[in-house]
């Protein structure tokens, strides 16, 4: 293994070190045991008001029959949020353009009323747990944050 590939997996194993540790800070006992046994769903972006996301079919927009969020997994192993994407092969996309606006991350509660236009769970009386930084949330064999040095204050 050369000397540049050795120094990237040991930044890699450095930030994912860092991010653990504050996991465990921002997360509370209480917390991590109530991710394991509720259902929680990630939210990008503020829910909107009337909590009916707008859906996109053919370039036609229209209003869906809840807020659109993506079941979530809680990894008790690595303190964060494993993001199930509907879509298969759109996952790598989708997570860009996820992760890669401005847009606020919400761990969230609600009941679940459908599925979206791109098979994402809808949810109505939608309750905000708390807000995620983007090193909380990954998506398996998609996106992992430790890759991803932009994301981690210096």
């Amino acid at each position: 293994m050369g000397r540049a590939r050795a120094a990237e997996e040991e930044t890699q194993r450095q930030r994912a070190q860092w991010r653990l540790e504050r996991a465990r800070r921002e997360n509370t006992p209480a917390d991590i045991e109530r991710y394991g046994r509720e259902q929680f769903y990630i939210r990008f972006g503020d829910v909107p008001e009337g909590e009916r996301s707008e859906g996109y079919i053919l370039g036609e927009s229209f209003q869906e029959m809840g807020v659109s969020v993506y079941d979530a997994d809680w990894d008790k192993n690595f303190l964060w949020w494993d993001l199930n994407l509907p879509g298969g092969e759109s996952g790598p996309g989708t997570m860009a353009s996820l992760l890669g606006g401005d847009r606020p991350i919400y761990l969230v509660q609600g009941k679940q009323v459908g599925e979206g236009a791109d098979g994402e769970p809808l949810l109505r009386d939608v309750k905000t747990v708390k807000r995620l930084n983007v090193w909380d949330v990954m998506s398996s064999g998609i996106y992992d944050p430790t890759e991803h040095e932009e994301i981690f204050p210096t």
